[in-house]
């Protein structure tokens, strides 16, 4: 689980607080946060590390949760 409440809050924006995180404007909201991409960036890189672990250990599967 990884806590971005450190990014951009798109609840603050009026005209983005009734959208969802599923709509562009709220997802380029976020994105455009300067913190945003370094953020995934070291996230993908974890990932490219983990799951190859994983799967040499014989998991099927692994949970990734990214929440506020």
């Amino acid at each position: 689980m990884f806590d971005v409440r450190f990014l951009a809050n798109p609840h603050y924006v009026d005209g983005l607080r009734p959208l969802t995180g599923r709509d562009p404007a709220v997802g380029a909201y976020v994105a455009a946060d300067p913190e945003c991409e370094p953020f995934l960036e070291s996230i993908d890189r974890m990932l490219q590390t983990l799951i190859p672990l994983y799967k040499k250990e014989g998991k099927s599967y692994l949970t990734v949760a990214i929440g506020c």
